[in-house]
């Protein structure tokens, strides 16, 4: 059992499918593969990649700032789309994230065939480090 000061926001939805959104592990803060859906588990922002990858780095972000990390303190990345080519016309919204940031976080982006959902059409994770 992961202690409740190293979990952040245990909503209902994480609970029903045992998962945590971010936990802390010494020095990392590894956060959970993040889609863009309401706390019931249901898609939002369908059909709209710039959406639904805004919404994503606005749910990560809340999960970095709980934890007193911004987008400078990420150290990996993974990204996994439904569309490259739909993701590349967003990545405008991941550059947005780490503008300002001196050396932004390593990353891998992949095509995949589907996500959790149908109308999902990213889902992005990342590991966080305590430097201070």
């Amino acid at each position: 059992m992961i202690p409740a000061d190293q979990a952040f926001r245990m909503r209902e939805i994480e609970k029903e499918w045992a998962f945590c959104q971010a936990v802390r592990a010494g020095d990392f803060l590894f956060i959970a593969g993040t889609v863009s859906w309401d706390d019931n588990a249901n898609p939002t922002n369908l059909g709209d990649m710039t959406a639904q990858m805004r919404a994503i780095y606005a749910d990560i972000d809340a999960s970095l700032k709980h934890y007193g990390l911004g987008p400078a303190d990420v150290v990996k990345e993974n990204l996994f789309c439904t569309d490259m080519d739909k993701f590349n016309e967003a990545f405008h919204v991941r550059v947005d994230f780490y503008k300002g940031v001196e050396s932004p976080a390593t990353g891998t982006a992949v095509e995949i065939s589907r996500l959790i959902k149908p109308g999902l059409m990213l889902e992005i994770e990342m590991i966080a480090y305590f430097s201070k």
